[in-house]
């Protein structure tokens, strides 16, 4: 679903797609939000969502996506924040959250990801500081 620049909100009836593995949500420019029904999509392992450049809360549902392999979050220029509950995604082995220049403060719950192989935060001009507590 990516090149949907006009949409507003988040089709309310993928959330009911509960063995949906992959989710492509690309340049959707005018997304504001994500519901909380989004915590049903619990056996997906990728979700990609680069240039929902209005996009200013982290989807809260993401934190129980506990299948989660791949997370992009690239170019989301609204994005302020990411909940410590990201820490409760311990498959997670990708995280790319590229781009997001509003973001200020550095994820917490990143320290807790055992599984993580791939970090990128780069051009988040915002951010000011990383935690030395990184996994290894």
């Amino acid at each position: 679903m990516y090149e949907c620049e006009a949409l507003e909100e988040f089709p309310v009836g993928v959330s009911n797609l509960v063995a949906l593995e992959e989710l492509h949500f690309g340049t959707c420019r005018a997304l504001k939000r994500i519901p909380e029904s989004f915590a049903n999509l619990t056996k997906l392992r990728e979700l990609y969502m680069y240039e929902c450049e209005a996009l200013e809360e982290f989807p809260v549902g993401v934190s129980n996506l506990v299948a989660l392999e791949e997370l992009h979050f690239g170019t989301c220029r609204a994005l302020k924040r990411i909940p410590e509950s990201i820490a409760k995604l311990t498959k997670l082995k990708k995280l790319h959250m590229y781009d997001c220049e509003a973001l200020e403060e550095f994820p917490v719950g990143v320290s807790n990801l055992i599984a993580l192989e791939e970090l990128n935060f780069a051009r988040c001009h915002a951010l000011k500081m990383i935690p030395e507590s990184l996994p290894t």
